[in-house]
């Protein structure tokens, strides 16, 4: 049986999937197909801290959503995206303001990883800027009031030289 693990995040927009004990060719066959599909505007690679998982992100055009449905016989696993253009009062929408905990562009593979392994109980989540970088973010916020609280909790817990800062954008945002 297929095992997965799946998390949708805001600025930008974007779904991140884990696919545990799948090798990397798997990768390669489903960005040749996403790359195809309207909805997607990046689709890249991200490190995981176990060493059979394999991890990416499809980060959705603006006013695009997605979801998995999987099936037992034959087994298999799709994922679809739709236009919604229609949101609840309690929903994030286009144009509203996220505020998270993020660092700087971060510039190896293997500073990546030990910041991964040292803030894992903090959850970061890894996201590609506009020139390819990747930088890990923190959570998201309705205020930066929210933010910045949780952030006083990350100095509590590491010290005033941590890898992290409060920022924010709108949800449609990639971080620069």
């Amino acid at each position: 049986m297929l095992s997965y693990s799946v998390l949708y995040h805001y600025a930008p927009v974007r779904v991140q999937i884990v696919f545990h004990g799948i090798d990397s060719g798997f990768y390669d066959l489903l960005k040749e197909k996403l790359d195809e599909a309207d909805a997607v505007l990046d689709m890249y690679r991200i490190k995981t801290l176990r060493e059979n998982d394999m991890a990416f992100v499809i980060v959705l055009k603006e006013l695009y959503n997605y979801e998995i449905m999987e099936f037992s016989d034959p087994g298999s696993m799709i994922i679809r995206f739709y236009q919604d253009a229609y949101y609840t009062a309690e929903e994030k929408h286009p144009g509203q303001m996220v505020y998270f905990l993020l660092t700087d562009p971060v510039s190896s593979d293997e500073e990546l990883g030990s910041l991964l392994l040292q803030y894992q109980e903090e959850k970061p989540v890894q996201v590609r800027n506009m020139t390819g970088e990747y930088l890990l973010i923190i959570d998201g916020y309705d205020s930066k009031a929210e933010a910045e609280q949780r952030y006083k909790a990350i100095i509590k817990k590491y010290g005033t030289d941590n890898a992290f800062y409060v920022s924010g954008g709108k949800i449609e945002d990639i971080p620069e």
